[in-house]
């Protein structure tokens, strides 16, 4: 696909994930492991209420990428900055899954769903208790999540946690 600008407000519309209501198949990611999580994983995972799934459709068309959300907590010893809250375990939304459809990579998609993933979870902070966003990054991805305001927990042979304190 040749390179172009893509407008967000305009061409791209988030949709929750429903069986057979858009063409999963077409899906294509640089990563095999979150490709089959979203044709194989993710609606059953929702069904069951332990994540749930937004896909990102260009032009009514295309899904360009989708991400999988759920509720956690990080335990405030994990970090220093995160000493300053009274609680033990700090509520947040976990960004369990992101992907962008190999055909739209570097143009922004991940970046805006991202972006879409920390204003939902500011509106869950003013109507439940939730204070952090939070993720395991893939290797290679803490400078990318670094530019876009996470911290990183880096974890000695354990998962790296990063999170974005949503009122700050």
């Amino acid at each position: 696909m040749s390179r172009f600008n893509i407008d967000f407000k305009t061409d791209v519309q988030t949709h929750k994930l429903k069986k057979e209501l858009f063409d999963l198949d077409s899906f294509r990611c640089s990563n095999k492991v979150y490709e089959d999580y979203l044709k194989k994983e993710a609606y059953n995972e929702q069904e069951n209420s332990l994540s749930q799934t937004w896909v990102f459709v260009y032009k009514k068309q295309n899904v360009i990428g989708y991400v999988s959300i759920a509720m956690g907590d990080i335990n405030k010893t994990a970090s220093k900055k995160l000493m300053k809250f009274p609680h033990t375990n700090i509520p947040g939304v976990l960004l369990g899954q992101l992907a962008t459809h190999i055909d739209y990579e570097g143009l922004g998609v991940g970046r805006f769903m991202v972006g879409w993933v920390y204003v939902e979870a500011s509106r869950f902070a003013e109507s439940i208790g939730c204070r952090l966003l939070y993720l395991n990054p893939d290797k290679g991805l803490n400078e990318w999540y670094t530019k876009m305001g996470f911290t990183l927990i880096q974890k000695k042979n354990k998962q790296d946690i990063m999170f974005r304190d949503l009122k700050s």
